[in-house]
C-alpha cells in the first residue's frame, strides 16, 4: 500500500506469502524479503516496534494517539471523581 499497490492486489499478495509461510514452514519476512513486488523494504516492516509507529489515526495505538489517550481518560477519571464527590 505504502508503494501504492491496489489495496486488493496488496491483499492477494499477502495471503499469498501467509500461506507460503505456514505450508514451508519459512518465516515470513525471509518470503517478503525475496518476493519480487515487496523485497527489502518490506521487510523492513518486521522489526519490532515498525508497525506501532506507523499507526496515525485517531484511537490507533501510535506513538501520536497514546498519548492524547492518555490525557482524555485522565479528564475522564477527573470528571468521573467529581461527580462522586
Amino acid at each position: 500500500m505504502q508503494r501504492g499497490m491496489p489495496f486488493r492486489e496488496a491483499h492477494a499478495v499477502v495471503g499469498k506469502v501467509v500461506r507460503d509461510a505456514l505450508a514451508t514452514g519459512t518465516p515470513m519476512v525471509d518470503i517478503v524479503r525475496s518476493h519480487p513486488q515487496l523485497g527489502a523494504d518490506a521487510a523492513q516492516l518486521f522489526a519490532p516496534g515498525v508497525a506501532v509507529g506507523n499507526r496515525r489515526t485517531p484511537g490507533a495505538a501510535g506513538p501520536e494517539a497514546a498519548p492524547v489517550q492518555k490525557q482524555r481518560l485522565a479528564d475522564a477519571i477527573t470528571q468521573a471523581k467529581a461527580k462522586l464527590l
